[in-house]
């Protein structure tokens, strides 16, 4: 009796778990969203469609900031295997993103990073009150390896196309460009300098997990009452006419 009632249990077991792996072979998104939203940290989705494997979201936020369309592609074998591996396609009306991914536990490698987001999603970041930060922010990264959802090394840089300030004070400063590097204590550098710019830019960002500090020294490059009131309301005042730019902050995780 005891034998057949083990045999029983076992033929049960394996019955379930053949119901359960079927289910997620063709698991709906929205189904598998339900299931996995626990896991997904800050992100949010709406209207979708499609599977687990290859679906799409008709609009995805972030922290509560609306991105726009997500479209995604993931492997069922690596999944199985205990890794999520995958492309991703993100089109909202001033954001877009392109990436191929791939998460194992605590980490993450995103491969072929395409993003444009507006400046103004760096306001909270760079904190100036009263002036909001106008342009657009382009990045192209060959790697980028996230630990816990934190930058922990990449490879690559950024473009603030149109770099400009809106509100206390108004003005267009040209173009800056930032190239992604390491320290030897295993810190990750953002080196910042301008291209040919109204105003001499030159500094550095260092990402530690969550916290960054950033420090940049600007200086006008043109005599101009407008640029030298931007610059006066952004950073502390230097002896050749310029202004350092201090800001101590921290980010939230991306998962």
């Amino acid at each position: 009796m005891k034998r057949r009632t083990g045999s029983f249990a076992l033929v049960a077991v394996l019955a379930i778990a053949f119901v359960l792996l079927a289910l997620l072979w063709t698991a709906p998104a929205d189904v598998a969203y339900r299931v996995l939203r626990p896991r997904l940290g800050g992100w949010q989705a709406q209207g979708l469609s499609g599977s687990l494997w290859d679906g799409r979201a008709e609009q995805v936020a972030l922290h509560g900031m609306a991105l726009g369309v997500l479209e995604w592609k993931v492997s069922r074998p690596a999944f199985f295997s205990g890794t999520t591996l995958g492309s991703a396609s993100l089109r909202g009306p001033q954001v877009t993103l392109d990436l191929d991914f791939e998460r194992t536990g605590r980490t993450a490698q995103l491969r072929n990073v395409a993003l444009r987001v507006p400046a103004q999603v760096l306001a909270p970041a760079i904190a100036v009150p009263g002036l909001v930060p106008l342009g657009d922010v382009h990045a192209t990264l060959s790697e980028v390896d996230l630990k816990d959802g934190y930058v922990n090394r990449a490879v690559g840089g950024l473009e603030w196309r149109e770099m400009g300030v809106s509100g206390a004070a108004e003005g267009s400063l040209g173009d800056i460009e930032a190239v992604f590097g390491r320290t030897p204590d295993g810190f990750v550098l953002l080196e910042v300098r301008d291209r040919n710019a109204r105003v001499s830019v030159a500094g550095q960002v260092v990402f530690r997990g969550p916290a960054f500090d950033l420090e940049a020294k600007l200086i006008p490059r043109e005599p101009s009452l407008q640029l030298f009131t931007v610059l006066r309301l952004v950073g502390q005042r230097t002896e050749d006419g310029g202004t350092l730019l201090r800001v101590r902050g921290s980010m939230p995780p991306l998962y």
